[in-house]
């Protein structure tokens, strides 16, 4: 069994009224609803934090196309890539 931990925090209470209504409508402990909620936060981050390596890479792969085509036209002039080749 995993280590279950408590701590303590601070929520507007507009916020732990809707913690509270959720954990009715879904009938489970409100410490579920604040678990799930985190683990849905944390997981839509490391998200985003993949798409934006993602698209840095998508950047850094366009960029060496861009060298590369430089370099092809260096020495074949007039080379047409809409070959794939």
């Amino acid at each position: 069994m995993r280590e279950v931990v408590k701590v303590t925090i601070s929520l507007p209470s507009a916020l732990l009224q809707l913690a509270d209504e959720t954990a009715q409508a879904e009938q489970k402990p409100r410490s579920g609803v604040i678990r799930d909620a985190l683990a849905s936060y944390i997981k839509e981050r490391e998200h985003q934090e993949m798409i934006k390596g993602y698209e840095e890479m998508a950047a850094m792969n366009r960029t060496l196309v861009e060298e590369a085509n430089a370099a092809t036209n260096a020495v074949w002039p007039g080379h047409d890539y809409s070959s794939g080749c």
